[in-house]
């Protein structure tokens, strides 16, 4: 996706796509989120996302 398409998407259609968009200290993470996910499970996701991108092991 170019860039001037991830700005015209918006938050609505992001929540709809169940696809959270994180800056990280590497850029822009994709995070696959489940609209029922606790915040706790939520962090988790999104850990493991980024661990996953470094190559480390996944939080349980």
């Amino acid at each position: 996706m170019k860039d001037t398409e991830k700005k015209l998407l918006s938050q609505s259609d992001t929540q709809r796509n169940g696809i959270l968009h994180t800056m990280t200290m590497e850029g822009l993470e994709d995070v696959k989120a489940d609209r029922y996910m606790t915040s706790e499970e939520m962090q988790k996701s999104m850990a493991n996302c980024i661990a996953n991108r470094k190559g480390d092991k996944k939080l349980k």
